[in-house]
């Protein structure tokens, strides 16, 4: 049976902070469903969390043919998952 290594408590807080962040873009992604306005509470408040992650990638998504689709929550999702799954490999 493969023994689970021990994470440093610097990696363990990354992938805690990297859960939190993926469980707020989820957050942010389900309430922009109901709520399309992000200047209203609660989105005000995810939009703030969530919206220095995203921007980068809106500008790099900006230039491709996506008929309006913003697929920053996607991308940051990836990118934070690959993160945390590089961190808690053996």
């Amino acid at each position: 049976m493969a023994e689970i290594p021990l994470l440093s408590p610097l990696a363990r807080a990354l992938v805690l902070l990297i859960q939190l962040l993926l469980l707020v873009t989820a957050l942010d992604v389900l309430v922009a469903w109901v709520q399309p306005d992000p200047a209203r509470w609660p989105r005000r408040a995810l939009h703030l969390l969530t919206e220095p992650m995203q921007r980068p990638l809106r500008a790099l998504t900006a230039r491709l043919p996506l008929d309006g689709w913003d697929l920053s929550p996607l991308l940051v999702v990836l990118i934070l998952g690959g993160l945390r799954l590089w961190l808690i490999q053996p």
